[in-house]
C-alpha cells in the first residue's frame, strides 16, 4: 500500500535549498516541490546503494537551466529540481531513512557555472 506521506531529500537549485522534506505522497505534491508541470523518473547510486530521483523532465528548457547533479567525472547529469526518495519502494515511491539522509549530505556541494557564478547546492559524485 502506498504510503500518504513521502520523505526525500529536495535540491532546489533556482532557490538554492537543499534538504529533506516530507509532502504528501502525491502527484500533485511532487509538481509542487519540484516546481514544475511534468516529471521524470531515474536511478542512480551513490556509494553503492540504489536511490530513485524524481526530477524536472523540462529542466533544460526553463530560462538559464541550473546543473542539478554531477558525476563522478564532473559530467553535468542532470538539470532542474530534483527529489531524491528510495529505490526500494518496487513500483511506488519510498521515504529515506535517517541514514539514506546523512548518505545523501555527504554528497550535496556547492557549485557554480561560468552562467551562474554564484555558488548553489547540487548532488555530486553521482553513478548513473
Amino acid at each position: 500500500m502506498k504510503s500518504k506521506k513521502l520523505t526525500g531529500y529536495l535540491v532546489d537549485v533556482f532557490d538554492d535549498l537543499s534538504g529533506p522534506v516530507t509532502i504528501n505522497n502525491t502527484l500533485d505534491d511532487l509538481y509542487a516541490v519540484l516546481n514544475c508541470d511534468l516529471i521524470d523518473v531515474t536511478y542512480l547510486i551513490l556509494d553503492k546503494k540504489e536511490f530513485c530521483v524524481i526530477v524536472d523532465d523540462e529542466g533544460l528548457l526553463k530560462a538559464s537551466p541550473k546543473i542539478s547533479a554531477v558525476s563522478e567525472t564532473g559530467k553535468p547529469m542532470l538539470v532542474g529540481n530534483l527529489m531524491i526518495v528510495s529505490a526500494d519502494g518496487g513500483e511506488d515511491f519510498a521515504s529515506l531513512t535517517p541514514d539514506d539522509i546523512r548518505l545523501i549530505e555527504e554528497h550535496i556541494r556547492l557549485i557554480a557555472t561560468a552562467q551562474h557564478p554564484f555558488p548553489y547546492p547540487a548532488l555530486c559524485n553521482i553513478v548513473c
